[in-house]
Formats: structure tokens, C-alpha cells, sequence
């Protein structure tokens, strides 16, 4: 669920919430399976600008559960709700302290600013990619 065509004012308050939870291998299924449970509901709520779960392939018993939402105050709320309960499950699976990460950025930059970076000069035809993501550059 991506939703790239944001205006200025709206990525300055955006957050981002990343828990990074390690299992035993034998829970890696049951944590795939109770992360990706809460995604539907959380990502139904309005406020909600992305949530995923991500699968390290180095590191098969670890998983990411990532969220974007439009402001700290809608993160808030969220880790107080019911919803959240599929994460604080996931937690629970943990066999050591899960990684978490909250915060907000102060600066977005695409596939342009990489072009630019590997030629040395600014990016004059839209990339394939580029079409297809919604590019973001944006300052704050």
C-alpha cells in the first residue's frame, strides 16, 4: 500500500516505526504468520501511509515490521490500540531484545537524486522506475 503523491506539509510530519524482532528458528513461521495478520487492519486505518513485514534472507529468522504513518500523534494512538496487539505478539515470540526505531524525515529524495549521484549530472528523461513509484523529491 504505497501513497507517494503526498504534499510538503504532509511528509514534514510523517513518522516511521521499525521493530526488528529475532526468533528462534523454529517460531521464524509463527512470526511471519502474526505480523502479517495485524497488517490488513493497520493498514486500514486512514492515518496509515504504509505497513509491511520484510524477511531478512541473510539472517532467515529475523523479520522487519515497518509502518509510515502521517504524524507522530496517529503513531501514538496506533501503539495504543488493539491493532497493535499483532506486533506486541510478534515481540513476545523474540528470543532476544527487538530493535525499535521511531522517528521522522527530514528529507526524501528518489531515483533522480541516485542518477544524478552516479553520472554527475542532473537527470534529464524519467526512468522506467521512476514512472511506476510516484518519484518523491522533496525537501523540508
Amino acid at each position: 500500500m504505497q501513497r507517494h503523491e503526498q504534499s510538503q506539509s504532509s511528509i514534514e510530519q510523517e513518522v516511521t516505526a521499525l521493530v526488528k524482532i529475532t526468533v528462534r528458528p523454529q517460531d521464524t513461521h509463527r512470526l511471519i504468520s502474526v505480523l502479517r495478520a495485524g497488517v490488513g487492519p493497520i493498514t486500514a486505518h486512514p492515518a496509515c501511509l504504509d505497513c509491511r513485514v520484510l524477511q531478512d534472507v541473510a539472517e532467515n529468522d529475523t523479520a522487519v515490521f515497518l509502518e509510515r504513518w502521517r504524524s507522530m500523534e496517529a503513531l501514538e494512538r496506533h501503539i495504543r490500540s488493539e491493532e497493535y496487539r499483532s506486533v506486541l505478539a510478534a515481540i513476545e515470540l523474540a528470543c532476544e531484545p527487538p530493535e525499535v526505531l521511531i522517528g521522522t524525515i527530514s528529507r526524501s529524495r528518489g531515483i533522480k537524486y541516485v542518477v544524478e549521484l552516479r553520472t554527475g549530472e542532473p537527470s534529464r528523461k524519467p526512468l522506467k522506475a521512476e514512472e511506476d513509484s510516484g518519484e518523491r523529491d522533496q525537501k523540508k
